[in-house]
């Protein structure tokens, strides 16, 4: 139990690193300075659409659920504008919002992850969700702030990545613990049934049949002995 805790919690950190640098990677195709011009143009421009279709080649190479930008409402951080949203080819449960889509911030923690992220207390914030998915995976997602030229913080880049790498790999690693468990298990109870055996129980078995052979001698000797009383006896009264 505790080296499938520790290995879980390893792979979960290793898991948050990689999908850091896979964030990073993804925010150098981005023109930060562009990211207000985008909403404004509504998506129209060449760069735009350059950027988009180079978002979406990642994101298919990289196996990524979704790779998206937005742009928070830093009033409450209750709501965000979308800027760019790509979804892997082959994922059937996403719909891409388009270009100034306006949605609800999901949940608390993602708030909070929005207000860190602006205020420049993180570099990166990272959510694992495994309940109330709506029906999807669950999923790890990663933010990075996007600055511009000015270091001002203009918008979050979001990676999704599904969680199925963990869970199979965890798995794995349980079986094959319990596997080495199962064997060390039976190894262990052979070598002390052998030793208990030879070490405890012969002698114990021993002694037993010692006290045994000593009470079924003691009973002859006294059996003899009451014959030869009785015998001494008769002769006297005769």
């Amino acid at each position: 139990t505790i080296s499938f805790y520790v290995f879980a919690n390893s792979i979960k950190e290793e898991y948050k690193d990689n999908t850091y640098k896979i964030a990073y990677r993804a925010s150098n195709l981005i023109n930060k300075d562009h990211l207000n011009q985008y909403l404004e143009d509504g998506g129209t421009s060449d760069e735009y659409q350059n950027t988009k279709n180079e978002l979406q080649a990642f994101c298919n190479r990289e196996n990524l659920t979704l790779v998206y930008v937005i742009s928070v409402d830093t009033s409450d951080y209750n709501s965000f504008t979308s800027i760019f949203n790509v979804v892997y080819d082959e994922e059937k449960d996403y719909t891409p919002w388009d270009i100034g889509y306006k949605g609800q911030t999901t949940n608390e923690e993602y708030r909070r992850a929005y207000k860190r992220i602006y205020a420049k207390e993180d570099k990166r914030e990272t959510i694992f969700r495994r309940n109330n998915l709506n029906n999807h995976a669950p999923h790890i997602t990663t933010l990075i702030p996007l600055q511009d030229s000015n270091h001002d913080v203009v918008g979050i880049l979001c990676v999704q990545r599904p969680m199925s790498e963990i869970r199979t790999t965890s798995q794995l690693f349980l079986a094959l613990v319990t596997g080495l468990t199962i064997i060390v298990s039976v190894l262990v109870s052979a070598l002390s049934y052998k030793f208990f055996r030879k070490y405890v129980v012969k002698p114990i078995t021993k002694i037993a049949k010692e006290a045994e052979r000593f009470a079924n001698d003691t009973s002859k000797t006294n059996k003899i002995l009451d014959e030869e009383s009785n015998k001494i006896t008769e002769i006297k009264n005769d």
